[in-house]
């Protein structure tokens, strides 16, 4: 998704994602109660919250973000004591870092505040002005997919499927303890599919066919209908990609509001270049 303000460095990046993790650490409250402790900063439930939150660690369980933050807060700790902290290249990024960070955290005040309506017909409108935008990088397919953690119920899954049809047989496994994924007319790229037999299964596949069930030998049942094969190159249908046009006219909508908005800024401010 196109963003209007880009992060210059994969450095800056690390310096928010650490600044995350250091957040409210080291307070004298966080001391009651805590989750991890490096000598004297310690993690906190309210931290762990904070991360989950803000995205950073929403692929990560919650040993693995607190292991993260020992391992980043022994090295922020050594660095300190290394003198780092001091050096002029460290606060010079650090200014820059500020000043990049302060700018995102306005526009995302000032956007948010504002009440900015979209009509469907604005997506659409978009979505047949740009459709080349909108090719796929790769091969790319149109399934059903649902992921078992037990045979039985996937092969009794794969047959009633067969015989009821798709949704039919869906909507009885909808509440099924045992379905771990369940995606419905997901369009999705080729490398994207794991395991690779499931993609040599579907590669096969005729548009409507159903596989068989596919064990990737960890305890893992698939079964898949594709619908439709995309090519490199092409253009899926609009319903298809709905999710991503609407998150690129957003996108869009945010620069155009930001740009009005340093406009006003100009006129309100003295400006010299020489």
């Amino acid at each position: 998704m196109k963003k209007p303000l880009k992060i210059k460095s994969n450095l800056f990046l690390l310096i928010l994602f650490t600044a995350a993790l250091f957040a409210g650490c080291g307070k004298e409250s966080s001391k009651k109660e805590y989750l991890a402790r490096v000598n004297d900063s310690y993690f906190t439930n309210d931290d762990l919250n904070a991360i989950i939150d803000s995205g950073s660690g929403k692929n990560f369980y919650k040993n693995e973000i607190i292991r993260e933050w020992i391992n980043k807060e022994l090295l922020y700790q050594e660095a300190k004591k290394s003198g780092i902290l001091n050096d002029k290249k460290f606060q010079d990024l650090k200014k820059e870092s500020e000043k990049e960070l302060a700018v995102t955290f306005l526009v995302n005040k000032i956007f948010n505040g504002e009440d900015i309506k979209i009509e469907p017909s604005e997506i659409t409108d978009y979505y047949e002005k740009n459709k080349d935008n909108f090719r796929l990088f790769h091969n790319a397919f149109l399934v059903n997919l649902v992921q078992f953690n037990n045979e039985d119920r996937a092969i009794r899954f794969r047959n009633e499927a067969f015989e009821k049809g798709w949704d039919n047989a869906e909507k009885e496994y909808n509440s099924d303890p045992t379905v771990v994924i369940n995606q419905h007319s997901h369009l999705v790229y080729e490398y994207e599919l794991q395991p690779a037999e499931l993609v040599r299964v579907i590669r096969e596949l005729l548009p409507e066919e159903i596989s068989i069930v596919i064990n990737d030998s960890t305890g893992n049942y698939y079964v898949a209908q594709l619908i439709q094969k995309y090519g490199k190159e092409s253009i899926p249908p609009f319903e298809f990609v709905e999710s991503l046009v609407r998150d690129r006219y957003i996108a869009l909508k945010k620069e155009q509001f930001i740009t009005n908005y340093i406009k006003e800024l100009y006129s309100k401010n003295e400006i010299e270049v020489k």
